[in-house]
């Protein structure tokens, strides 16, 4: 016993002498060590309450890595008053992870770089990171994890605060990366353009980031990305779990290690499993991105024109389909493929909404490459998730028109039309014989004047009204019956109050008769 303590003592009193600079390790000077299958790349945000769970599993990590097979590094930011082990450093580093059975919390790995406090809701934070691990241990093929709290494409509640925008959010320099800003996109467009090929998977050991919005923002960069759509419990990714697979799986193609990533996290929360609690359901699903995502999300925007066409005879019946629909820690995402099934299963609605309903369904068996869930006793009801979630409030009054500025409404708006109440206004362009109506824009872009010329057979009720980009009304240019012939509008660039409107992109939504008109209007000052 009197050994035991005086060994202690000798370890411990020591340490309690020294500084924090003094305690802190000497980078090692590294050359580039030779191509490897693959080298994961863990972007750990610990500046925040989650710096102890973060630590662990740099620990979990430890007990399972081989690096005869793969490179693990790990940047780490932390944050004072959480947690005091391992000498309490506040700062930024970059660990080469390395094996160690001790299973204690102490981090024994190889210490890269000490980078001083970095704010990792930075963007370029993130670059410099992927990159300088890119150059010191090049791979076959590249994962990227980036793990702290997480919200989607942006926080539903519609909070300003930017700690609750996207993922990753850093406690001491109150930033985030966002998604509805293009913090997300610019991250994987400039690792893209570095790595000269897209990410091989981008995964998410964080919350509720699983969505058609957050997705399509990275779709030409990603290959397989991969996501939760409810909560992730504290413990998140189960590290040894998955390091132990890889091991015995070196050569793994990304589709092979996705899935594997899926499969390991929710068994671990399953009972028996390595990290099995009984209040948070699990969630997890990994995507093929490029073509099969694409042909998905053209099919969403389809499926959302037909919504907006049903809508108003047809609002109780869509508006029960939302309600029943499966939804996640934030209520206002729900399971898409739930949502579409549902529609498609009620017998009254339009045989062309069901239809395109239908086709969503058929999308997801290319666009999933694995999906897992598990609902756990006090947990809340995840069996009927399906991947994918996707916004929708119950209200346009909780609408967050931040929603706008997704790559996903920039390229296929339907949906973003649908959720602002669009319903019973056909949305599509212009379809009528040439005989029955003719209708021409120009000049567009325009820089003070945009001429709008139509003509029709009968008289008919005549609208035509500009929209901003955010779905908000700007001028009515002309409301009323109009006797049948050749009319000329002109939209000068101005709001209802004949104040000029800021250049920009805006939307022209009109109805002559029974035909419907939706032109973008491109406003250069």
């Amino acid at each position: 016993m009197t050994k035991v303590t005086m060994i202690v003592m000798t370890l411990i009193l020591p340490c309690m002498a020294l500084s924090h600079r003094q305690m802190t390790l000497e980078p090692k000077q590294r050359e580039p060590c030779r191509q490897k299958p693959w080298t994961i790349l863990a972007f750990f945000n610990g500046d925040n309450n989650l710096e102890a769970d973060l630590i662990d599993d740099i620990n979990n990590m430890e007990t399972a890595v081989d690096t005869t097979f793969y490179n693990a590094i790990v940047e780490m930011d932390r944050i004072p008053g959480y947690d005091n082990s391992n000498g309490d450093w506040t700062t930024t580093r970059d660990y080469y992870i390395t094996y160690d059975p001790s299973g204690d919390r102490i981090i024994r790995s190889e210490l890269l770089r000490d980078l001083g406090e970095l704010n990792m809701g930075d963007p370029h934070v993130v670059i410099d990171f992927v990159e300088y691990c890119k150059t010191l241990f090049p791979a076959d093929h590249y994962l990227l994890i980036l793990c702290d709290h997480g919200n989607g494409w942006y926080d539903g509640a519609g909070s300003p605060d930017p700690l609750f925008r996207g993922i990753g959010y850093d406690w001491t320099d109150h930033d985030s990366i966002g998604v509805a800003n293009g913090e997300y996109y610019f991250i994987l467009d400039s690792l893209n353009n570095s790595l000269g090929e897209p990410l091989d998977i981008l995964a998410h050991d964080a919350c509720l980031m699983a969505m058609q919005e957050v997705a399509y923002e990275v779709n030409d960069f990603v290959d397989v990305i991969v996501f939760s759509e409810h909560w992730e419990p504290l413990d998140g990714y189960p590290y040894e779990d998955i390091f132990s697979w890889l091991n015995q799986n070196p050569n793994a193609t990304p589709e092979q290690l996705a899935t594997t990533i899926v499969e390991k996290y929710v068994e671990s929360y399953q009972p028996g499993g390595s990290q099995y609690q009984t209040s948070i359901s699990a969630t997890h699903s990994a995507l093929i991105l490029g073509t099969p995502f694409e042909d998905l999300t053209q099919r969403v925007d389809l499926f959302a024109q037909d919504l907006i066409d049903a809508g108003g005879l047809y609002q109780t019946e869509i508006s029960a389909a939302r309600y029943y629909s499966q939804q996640y820690g934030n209520q206002r995402h729900i399971d898409l493929y739930d949502f579409a099934q549902r529609i498609k299963n009620t017998d009254n609605l339009p045989t062309s909404l069901r239809a395109s309903a239908d086709s969503v369904l058929a999308a997801f068996s290319n666009a999933v490459l694995a999906e897992g869930h598990y609902t756990v006793p006090y947990g809340m009801n995840v069996d009927s998730s399906h991947g994918i979630a996707i916004y929708y409030p119950t209200d346009t009054t909780y609408l967050n028109y931040d929603y706008a500025s997704l790559c996903f409404v920039q390229d296929y708006p339907y949906w973003w039309h649908f959720l602002q109440g669009f319903t019973g206004v056909q949305e599509r362009p212009v379809t009528a014989p040439s005989d029955q109506l003719q209708f021409s824009l120009l000049p567009n872009p325009a820089s003070t004047q945009f001429t709008i010329q139509f003509s029709f057979p009968i008289r008919s009720d005549i609208i035509m009204t500009v929209y901003d980009a955010l779905g908000k009304r700007i001028n009515e240019i002309v409301c009323g019956v109009q006797n049948p012939g050749n009319h000329t509008l002109y939209w000068q660039g101005q709001n209802d109050a004949g104040n000029s409107v800021p250049s920009g992109v805006y939307f022209l939504k009109g109805r002559i008769g029974d035909y419907d008109i939706t032109e973008k209007l491109l406003l250069i000052r």
